[in-house]
């Protein structure tokens, strides 16, 4: 449509690819725009015709994806257009930007943005919301702190087009790699973090010592950045020593939302943080402008700015060609894109909507608003002014002709504290201290050292003397030697505490945290240790009979008993019982703290169950017959897991001193808690709980004196109470509510340091059962239920002695040889299968390789499949002539409604994979097949000049010569009929997506191809002039015959062709006009 009618006007053509079920009616809207422009700027030498798809098809899915690059060919070809305006489809984008480069034509991207945009010098990227344009003005922040060094986190997920923002991002990182920005760290967060404070802090712990100055990318706005921001702040990260700058590159009319305003938190987590917001245009201008002039609605924002940006391309434009005609005189000027590019570079154009201004990437350039967030302030403030600048000095900039256009920074208001403190982008020796100078520090703290060193040790040697440590007491334990573990412990003791990562990671320290709630974590001689804490009160007294149990104690080894490492009494208001930790945790762990029913079932199955059992008799029947005596505690909490899943029995014999300590108020427990917990009293014998309570009523130690055997008869009481916990996998009690055992008071309560309750709490004593009760489970051994309940007898005298009860488990729960002993004979025999499991998994990975590679090549030539299996990309390219056929079987559709879907699909699968079979045999390419249609090319991607033409005759003359002979399966005696079509021409090819890739060929020749297939007849091969000019000159073998009527290509016009008879010999081959059973035309 001519839109400017001037007599001596020359005609420019432009193409348009938008999606018109978004835009419609966009000529209407092109045509309005050239009108208004052209009459504002004078400009009459040149009519504007915009060429538009005809369909108005829009962006397609499937098969449909591609129709803007389409579009672009048939415009380039057809209607010969000088510029382009889009496409706005993303999956145009690739195809487009490299044909446009190809044919060295404008054009203008005024919605999305794709990575070649840097790369491509015909492309004027147009739209203020671009990857460029984001990145530049995030440069201007950067330089004017003198920020070189930054780090991203990004949650590339919280996109709605992740593929769209991936792409985006790296244009942003050319851009700063180009500016002499460099990204440190490019931390990745996937949604679920992105959207959980907590765990995401854990994640930002490791930019700390990476980068100081971080920009994140959570979404297209401001509230997407809540959970980052919050999750900074439990982090730790300072806003005195870190900086965070939010690129919001969306343009929105309504500005940034006061979304803390109903939160207060909200405010605090984003203070000091610098936003960077697109708000380039007026929106009232904009919105007058278009729905008065244009007739535009404007109730879609969105829609709105693509129809703005358009708008501005053509005044661009139009504004450029009336400047370079102007200029040269020359009414062809238009066709000269990179004349035109070179007076757009650098320059500047009074638009409609503001200034229009193009780098020397003819990338456009638009300044964005930058805010501070001031909490003092309760919400944000202008920041920093964005403004144009020709200043060349920079680094990294592009000069064009000495001409250079960037953007640059200036802070609004320079009382504002934070500009004052502003972080450097790496500290000043370097995030590990590599940056200074440290061997004066060194000698200095080497030096301190060497003295403290010196007097430490003379004190230690003073105060060994002055309490007898000597080494007739190696259970004695310094206080030095410890090291905590546990972040936690907050003890008077001067201890110097080291972090949980030098030993365990931080799931391993919640997890022991969780294990040992009355415990602490440490290690001794690297060495790690469990430390029971209990107050001081008075210095310890220890009698012969003391030192020597603790002696014992020290000595014992056994393999089912834990070894004691000693007791720390040094300090002045705390006293450490110290016992060998164990990897595994507690037996009460495995029982109660399994991660659900399945897990606790599969930890202790039969052979579980009676390593651990059998592993506790041994532990007793060892103490038993030792100096020792007696257990004393046996709980399951003093049952400890090694390594090697070995049980093995701790605390015991110490609590009987604990004991008397704590009746001479020497000691007392944790926080003034009693010295056996409440939940683990119904492991003490009944007789046992009450000679506790009355040496505790009396303040006589007397009362605990056992006679002979009492206290072995009491471990067994214990033991029943563990085995009845091991089979039911419950416990034998649990206080329905918690026992008040002491008065809660505040830290500064005058005597709180006497409100205990002493060994253990006499509320708690009272609520606990006699004995427990055993409920009915067959499956539980009637042995085991009369052994517990012979362990439980209110005689103590009655209960069975450890080696009856080591020979009554042993019978019940059978195991031979120890839990370590079965697990390795299942790894033998696990290893004996492991070689030719190997081998079978191998030799399956070879096959499934080998079956890759035959898809792949079935997929793409073998030339472009090698060059996506080494990481290369394949740009569309240009092929001035090959030859494309294409196939279809006549009465298809009538074959298939009066068959079977399975016959369908045999008949197919038959003709095809002889086709297939057929271009083996011949330099050619199967492109696609959908449904019965099957498309060959020859030329592409491998050039064999003129053959092309003779291998796509011969192998459609040998297709044709196969169906001769070939029989419908679920139809004997009934052969099929094909028609055949071909034509030789330029195509462009080129790869099309990612996850599932194909290589496609595009142009005129393809839809003359179809057309020949399409108007031919039943078993002929038709072919365009170009296809026979070639046979006739160069294989004069071929025979061939004029068809008498020309065929009708749309949009082409009207096309002379002949039919392929033969190739000598194969000519006598042809059936002629009879076709006895055929399937019917279609």
């Amino acid at each position: 449509m001519n839109l400017v009618s001037a007599q001596n006007s020359s005609i420019v053509n432009v193409g348009v690819i938008v999606d018109e079920n978004y835009l419609p009616n966009i000529g209407d809207f092109f045509n309005r725009a050239v009108s208004r422009i052209q009459s504002r700027i004078g400009l009459n030498t040149y009519s504007i015709h915009p060429t538009t798809d005809p369909q108005r098809r829009g962006c397609g899915t499937g098969d449909n994806r591609f129709d803007g690059a389409y579009l672009a060919t048939e415009f380039y070809y057809n209607d010969h257009v000088s510029a382009f305006f889009g496409p706005v489809c993303n999956d145009d984008l690739q195809i487009t930007s490299g044909l446009s480069a190809a044919w060295n034509i404008l054009q203008f991207n005024f919605w999305r943005d794709y990575s070649l945009d840097l790369d491509v010098a015909s492309i004027i990227q147009m739209s203020t919301q671009s990857a460029t344009n984001l990145a530049t003005n995030l440069v201007a922040v950067l330089l004017l702190f003198n920020f070189h060094n930054i780090g991203i986190v990004r949650c590339t997920d919280c996109y709605s087009d992740p593929q769209g923002f991936q792409s985006r991002l790296d244009t942003i990182k050319r851009v700063l790699d180009q500016r002499g920005i460099t990204v440190l760290v490019d931390l990745e967060v996937d949604v679920y973090n992105a959207t959980e404070a907590v765990p995401l802090s854990l994640i930002l712990g490791e930019l700390e010592m990476k980068a100081r100055i971080i920009v994140p990318f959570f979404g297209s706005e401001l509230q997407n950045y809540s959970t980052f921001m919050k999750a900074t702040n439990m982090a730790g990260f300072s806003k005195t020593e870190f900086v965070f700058i939010i690129p919001l590159g969306m343009y929105d009319s309504q500005g940034i939302a006061d979304f803390w305003s109903t939160n207060s938190d909200e405010i605090g987590n984003f203070d000091k943080s610098i936003i960077l917001h697109n708000e380039y245009y007026n929106s009232s201008l904009m919105n007058s402008f278009m729905s008065s002039e244009m007739s535009v609605p404007v109730d879609n924002e969105a829609k709105l700015l693509v129809y703005t940006q358009l708008y501005e391309s053509i005044e661009l434009y139009l504004t450029y060609l009336n400047r370079a005609y102007a200029a040269s005189s020359n009414s062809t000027i238009y066709s000269n894109s990179t004349y035109l590019l070179e007076l757009m570079r650098n320059q500047a154009v009074d638009g409609t909507f503001g200034k229009i201004v193009l780098d020397s990437y003819s990338q456009r350039l638009a300044p964005f608003e930058c805010y501070l967030m001031a909490a003092e302030k309760q919400g944000m403030i202008p920041f920093l002014n964005i403004n144009i600048s020709s200043a060349c000095g920079d680094s990294g900039i592009q000069e064009y002709e000495g001409k250079c256009t960037t953007l640059t920074a200036n802070v609004i208001d320079q009382t504002i504290e934070f500009v004052t403190r502003m972080p450097p982008d790496i500290p000043n020796c370097g995030f590990h201290g590599e940056m200074c100078d440290q061997k004066g520090t060194i000698v200095i703290v080497v030096a301190v050292m060497g003295a403290v060193s010196i007097a430490v040790t003379i004190f230690l040697c003073a105060r060994k003397m002055r309490s007898g440590e000597t080494a007739s007491m190696p259970w004695a334990v310094s206080s030095n030697a410890i090291r905590f573990v546990d972040h936690d412990y907050k003890g008077s003791s001067d201890f110097q505490s080291m972090s949980i990562h030098s030993l365990q990671g931080t799931e391993e320290k919640t997890k022991i945290q969780e294990h040992h709630q009355r415990r602490l974590l440490g290690s001794i001689d690297q060495q790690i240790a469990i430390i029971d804490v209990f107050q001081l009160r008075e210095k310890l007294v220890f009698d012969k009979k003391d030192m020597q149990l603790l002696f014992t104690v020290k000595q014992a080894v056994h393999d089912n008993i834990n070894a004691f490492i000693g007791v720390s009494m040094d300090m002045s208001h705390e006293f450490f019982v110290i016992w060998k930790h164990a990897v595994r945790g507690t037996l009460a762990d495995i029982i109660f703290r399994s991660k659900d029913d399945d897990d606790r079932q599969n930890t202790l199955s039969q052979n579980f169950t009676g390593a651990f059992v059998r592993d506790i008799v041994k532990g007793l029947d060892f103490i038993h017959s030792s100096p020792i005596s007696f257990h004393g505690s046996l709980t399951s909490s003093n049952c400890f897991i090694d390594s090697h899943w070995i049980l093995k029995l701790s605390g015991f014999g110490i609590n009987r001193l604990l004991y008397k300590w704590r009746i001479s108020a020497m000691i007392a427990g944790k926080d003034g808690g009693p010295i056996i917990p409440d939940s683990e009293l119904h492991y003490y014998a009944p007789n046992l709980r009450s000679k506790i309570s009355r040496a505790v009523a009396q303040n006589k130690i007397s009362e605990l004196e056992l006679v002979p055997g009492e206290g072995q008869a009491n471990d067994m009481y214990s033991f029943g109470i563990i085995l009845y916990e091991i089979l039911y996998k419950k416990r034998a009690h649990e206080f329905t509510e918690p026992v008040q055992t002491r008065q809660f008071y505040d830290d500064g309560f005058d005597g709180a340091d006497d409100l205990d309750v002493g060994i253990a709490s006499e509320a708690a004593i009272a609520q606990l059962p006699t004995y427990p009760s055993v409920p009915d489970d067959p499956e539980v051994h009637p042995d085991l239920v009369s052994l517990m309940h012979k362990c439980f007898h209110g005689i103590w005298q009655n209960r069975p002695d450890a080696n009856m009860v080591r020979k009554i488990t042993d019978a019940t729960l059978k195991m031979p040889g120890s839990l370590v002993d079965q697990m390795i004979k299942n790894m033998e025999q696990y290893n004996n299968n492991l070689e030719n499991l190997v081998k079978q998994r191998t030799g399956q990975l070879e096959e499934a390789q080998k079956r890759s590679e035959e898809i792949l090549l079935e997929l793409l030539p073998k030339s472009v499949a090698d060059e996506l299996k080494l990481g290369r990309t394949v740009p569309p390219k240009n092929y001035k002539v090959a030859t494309i056929m294409y196939s279809d079987i006549v009465g298809f559709t009538s074959l298939c409604s009066e068959s079977q879907p399975m016959e369908v699909v045999t008949l197919l699968s038959g003709v095809f994979k002889a086709f297939d079979s057929i271009i083996g045999e011949h330099q050619a390419y199967k492109v696609e097949t959908i449904g019965d249609a099957y498309m060959v090319a020859s030329g592409v991607p491998e050039k064999i000049e003129k053959k092309h033409v003779k291998e796509i005759s011969m192998i459609a003359l040998k297709q044709r010569e196969f169906l001769y002979e070939y029989t419908i399966p679920h139809r004997p005696g009934q052969h099929l009929h094909c028609r055949w079509g071909f034509n030789t021409g330029p195509v462009f090819t080129g790869v099309v997506g990612i996850t599932a890739p194909r290589y496609c060929v595009f142009g005129a020749t393809v839809t003359v191809a179809a057309k020949m297939e399409n108007s031919g007849m039943p078993d002929r091969i038709q072919m365009t002039v170009y296809s026979q000019k070639i046979l006739g000159d160069c294989f004069p073998e071929f025979k061939y015959t004029k068809r008498e009527q020309t065929v009708r290509v749309n949009g082409l016009g009207n096309y002379l062709t002949y039919w392929l008879e033969g190739y000598e010999e194969l000519l006598s081959s042809y059936r002629g006009k009879e076709k006895p059973n055929a399937v019917g035309d279609e």
